[in-house]
């Protein structure tokens, strides 16, 4: 079935306001997509990428990691922090400056 197919296929074989389609396989669009899901909609989920690697987005390919300096968790319990610290141990490639 093309794509274009589901989308029509899941349109005509429900009431109006039923179907929702949401763009992008990234993080947003399935938090969108399930919580539509919540609240009783069919959703179709529209992704230009292949199916091995469809969902995540940008997401699978970020460093997806905080980096947190100078924390009160962090003062409290005396662990040596700082911006210059930081910066030196994970290094410039990771900083946009």
């Amino acid at each position: 079935m093309s794509r274009y197919d589901a989308i029509r296929t899941c349109h005509e074989s429900n009431p109006p306001g039923r179907c929702l389609s949401v763009v992008g396989g990234g993080l947003a669009g399935i938090v969108t997509a399930l919580e539509l899901l919540d609240r009783g909609k069919s959703v179709l989920l529209i992704e230009k990428d292949t199916e091995a690697k469809f969902l995540g987005g940008l997401a699978k390919e970020s460093l997806a990691a905080f980096l947190l300096v100078g924390t009160p968790h962090q003062k409290r319990s005396r662990i040596p922090d700082s911006p210059d610290l930081a910066y030196r141990v994970v290094g410039k490639r990771f900083w946009r400056i």
